[in-house]
């Protein structure tokens, strides 16, 4: 949701490292996952409906990350942001918990706190874009 170094017109890792020069390899190893993901849970009534709710928003979303630096700042969270990304690919991968309990980021917070938290950033974000906010 940030430019690459190499064009303005495709998007970087919310939390990726911009030094680091395996980021790129990184994001199209989870997008690939996610897309896979993403087919899985349209196979359940609950996936469909999450499913179309991102749909239903995703414009809105692409806009407060273009236009919120914000909203990009504070997902990055200290990096929690790409550990909870590679958490989860991994978890994925080896079909294990994606949450683990006892794991902490640098910012202090688990996988869920940071997730609820990223949920009220995208949110406040989002109503930032709205010119009548």
């Amino acid at each position: 949701m940030q430019p690459w170094k190499n064009s303005c017109h495709k998007p970087a890792p919310g939390a990726g490292d911009d030094s680091d020069p395996s980021s790129d390899n990184k994001q199209e190893i989870y997008l690939a996952q996610a897309r896979e993901q993403r087919a899985r849970l349209m196979d359940t009534p609950n996936g469909q409906k999450l499913m179309g709710l991102y749909n239903e928003h995703n414009e809105v979303y692409d806009e407060a990350f273009k236009n919120q630096a914000l909203l990009r700042r504070h997902w990055k969270a200290e990096g929690a942001t790409a550990n909870m990304a590679d958490d989860t690919h991994q978890a994925i991968k080896n079909n294990d918990v994606v949450n683990k309990k006892d794991k902490k980021y640098k910012n202090g917070l688990g996988y869920n706190a940071n997730a609820f938290t990223q949920q009220l950033n995208v949110a406040v974000g989002t109503a930032m874009s709205e010119s009548q906010f």
